[in-house]
């Protein structure tokens, strides 16, 4: 037991960013995202998942990390729309829509397909950062997340599945920053 306590940081900086839990707030219901969508203000990151990407007329949202004052949320599209499919997409309208939101996304271009498939628009999109990224290197494989993490902020992302979507979403804000003055 004390060899283990001997490994334990003796305070907060000495831990590693990497071993900070992350603490990702659950979207599984309309009524959910319809408050997160009242409560959101300035500025969020959006990093999305679609379903049916390569044909129009099934593309769907799957799952959506949006992060906002180093909060990060994962709304869950297929629990809300199966639980309540009338308003499913309710408050994504509302967060969408409004003016008051800037909204910066990672490859925003499945995402607009699928909101112009629901009839939704995005107001105040401010940037998207995989078109900055092709912009300054048009030669790269890929845009992903994780690469451009890699590329730009020389980190390692790993965890699980979840954990990993959301710290990339976290790590959207200093893509961001750094890709607006290239």
């Amino acid at each position: 037991m004390k060899s283990l306590v001997d490994k334990l940081p003796e305070n907060k900086e000495d831990i590693k960013e990497d071993e900070i839990l992350l603490d990702i707030i659950d979207i599984d219901s309309s009524d959910d995202l319809l408050n997160l969508s009242k409560s959101l203000n300035e500025i969020c990151y959006i990093t999305y998942d679609v379903l049916n990407n390569g044909r129009y007329s099934e593309i769907e949202l799957n799952k959506m990390y949006l992060s906002c004052q180093d909060k990060v949320y994962l709304i869950n599209f297929k629990n809300i729309y199966n639980s309540d499919s009338n308003d499913g997409y309710l408050g994504l309208k509302v967060i969408m829509e409004n003016k008051g939101l800037k909204k910066v996304i990672h490859d925003g271009k499945s995402l607009v397909t699928v909101l112009n498939k629901l009839g939704i628009s995005i107001e105040s999109f401010e940037f998207d950062t995989a078109i900055a990224s092709y912009l300054i290197d048009s030669a790269r494989s890929s845009y992903d997340m994780v690469t451009l993490i890699n590329e730009y902020l020389s980190e390692d992302v790993t965890g699980d599945e979840k954990t990993i979507e959301a710290k990339a979403n976290l790590k959207l804000k200093e893509i961001y920053e750094l890709l607006k003055i290239k």
